[in-house]
């Protein structure tokens, strides 16, 4: 399932990616597009404080969208990319891990984010 959406999301415009998303939820797992978390700009995912938060929440990043990039870019190469501030994530996870992220994201609180790191 990986591989497949991996290979979607490269080739895939933001409307198009938007909608096949409810068919990628199930059983448990959620994919969600969500902002990168300011305090995280400029950073990779293969940085310390990025890889422990996705190991530790048991969440997985499918693709990033770079501001002014028209298509996701998904697969081993995102692991080393300088994430810009504006950058989309495609992520999976468990549904209340999800609504975790939301909230971490949305609120941007440091005592949450202390909590998980």
């Amino acid at each position: 399932m990986r591989a497949q959406v991996v290979e979607a999301a490269q080739s895939a415009d933001g409307g198009t990616l938007e909608g096949v998303l409810p068919l990628l939820t199930h059983d448990g797992v959620d994919v969600a597009r969500l902002p990168l978390p300011n305090r995280f700009s400029g950073h990779r995912l293969v940085d310390q404080d990025l890889q422990f938060l996705r190991q530790k929440l048991n969440v997985s990043v499918l693709g990033v969208l770079i501001p002014g990039e028209e298509r996701w870019r998904a697969g081993g190469p995102i692991a080393v990319l300088e994430l810009p501030a504006g950058t989309e994530l495609l992520m999976a996870g468990a549904p209340d891990t999800i609504s975790y992220l939301r909230l971490l994201i949305a609120t941007d609180n440091d005592d949450l984010w202390h909590k998980v790191s």
